[in-house]
């Protein structure tokens, strides 16, 4: 899984070489949501995929997405899926 899941806000305008509220503005205008929302969403996506396709545990999915905390990534993805990742897991 590449880096760019692993980029903080900060991290992004320092790349960008831009202030940081002025890279969130201009990646809101453009993208039509946050920074770190369009992350953990784009984080959650490659998640589903995992979760769907290799018999990794969900702990593994976690920190191959970016989350170091298990139950952090259990909570992100349940916000963003409406279920946890095992239930998602189960459901397929």
């Amino acid at each position: 899984m590449g880096d760019r899941l692993n980029y903080s806000p900060e991290e992004l305008a320092s790349i960008v070489n831009l202030s940081a509220s002025h890279t969130a503005s201009l990646f809101r205008s453009a993208v039509g949501t946050s920074i770190t929302d369009y992350i953990k969403h784009q984080r959650c996506a490659k998640a589903r995929e995992l979760l769907m396709t290799t018999n990794y545990s969900v702990t593994q999915i976690g920190r191959l997405v970016g989350y170091s905390d298990p139950l952090y990534f259990s909570r992100q993805f349940t916000s963003v899926n409406g279920v946890s990742p095992r239930a998602f897991r189960a459901s397929r």
